[in-house]
């Protein structure tokens, strides 16, 4: 961690908008702000204890971050998720079972010429091609 004299102090402050972006899934969202400043050097931003900042939040949802340098220092809005992989898994298996069932569906008709002639058989087909 890098030391930092006791020299006068920078104070900003910021009112975050409670913004949630779009979910598509029906899992939480945890929110996490954070003061960093901008690393002309590396081209990256620094936040924690290296950034020299200390955060505070008051009761209206204003942002504060106190720091001591003058660099371009910013709030952060960092996201997770307690999204789980076995989820994505599970969906991708049904889905090509779904998917071995439909052409399955095309494979027996294809077969069956007079059947194929009706109009409920064409409808199905039709259907069965339109969800592949």
């Amino acid at each position: 961690n890098a030391e930092y004299g006791d020299g006068p102090k920078v104070k900003l402050s910021y009112t975050v908008k409670d913004h949630s972006p779009r979910v598509y899934y029906k899992m939480g969202l945890d929110k996490a702000y954070e003061c960093a400043y901008y690393n002309e050097t590396t081209g990256s931003w620094v936040g924690g204890d290296e950034s020299g900042c200390e955060r505070d939040i008051d009761d209206n949802g204003q942002i504060s971050c106190t720091c001591n340098h003058m660099t371009s220092f910013a709030v952060i809005m960092t996201m997770s998720s307690n999204y789980d992989d076995t989820e994505e898994i599970i969906s991708q298996v049904l889905l090509a079972i779904s998917l071995g069932c439909l052409f399955c569906t095309v494979i027996a008709y294809l077969p069956a010429k007079e059947m194929l002639k009706t109009r409920t058989v064409r409808i199905n087909l039709l259907l069965v091609t339109s969800m592949i």
